[in-house]
């Protein structure tokens, strides 16, 4: 959850720095294309979300805002929109793979670095370990599992390849042959798709 944004911002500061124009136009704040930012009482905030607030009012806690025009530096509050972080991600244009570039979008469809759609069925939301989350494609991930397992030679251990029906890992009470792997894969999967309807 972003930090709060506190009422007490002296708006003359903050808007010193801000280069206003129309109310269709951007209205950039610093030199560079990056997330602008404000300081106040030794604390970083985020300069789109100070504008917000100054102008349009509260930001609802479990909503981030969305830059309608893809500035990252505009801080004009009538470019932004209220939405979740999901849809943020589905809307935006970047991911780890393109490092800091415009992902290329034709007809209004976001592309992957393969030239893959990114969007319906293609698509779902990848998880970095340090947080950040990006748009994948389903595409580009299940070919490179595939070259992945083709370029493994190394030969398998034989608990994990054809074993037979009983036969258990070292640290592990569960039979590994091929069916009971199979079923409790199975039961993972069930797992899985319960806690996202409960969580949902």
């Amino acid at each position: 959850m972003a930090k709060p944004i506190p009422l007490t911002i002296d708006p003359a500061k903050f808007w010193r720095s801000v280069q206003i124009g129309d109310i269709t136009q951007c209205w950039p704040r610093g030199r560079g294309s990056g997330y602008a930012t404000f300081s106040h009482n030794h604390t970083m905030y985020p300069a789109h979300r100070v504008a917000y607030v100054l102008i349009r009012g509260p930001i609802p806690n479990d909503l981030v805002l969305d830059h309608l025009c893809r500035t990252h530096n505009c801080v004009n509050p009538f470019h932004l929109e209220p939405v979740t972080n999901a849809e943020n991600i589905r809307r935006g244009n970047q991911g780890w793979n393109f490092k800091g570039k415009t992902r290329p979008v034709v007809n209004g469809v976001p592309l992957c670095a393969n030239g893959h759609e990114v969007v319906g069925d293609n698509a779902y939301i990848a998880h970095h370990h340090d947080g950040r989350e990006r748009l994948g494609c389903k595409a580009c991930s299940s070919e490179w599992y595939k070259a992945r397992r083709a370029a493994d030679t190394r030969p398998r251990r034989p608990w994990t390849r054809d074993a037979e029906h009983g036969t258990t890992a070292k640290y592990a009470r569960k039979c590994r042959c091929d069916l009971c792997r199979a079923a409790h894969a199975a039961d993972a999967r069930a797992r899985r798709e319960r806690n996202r309807l409960k969580a949902a």
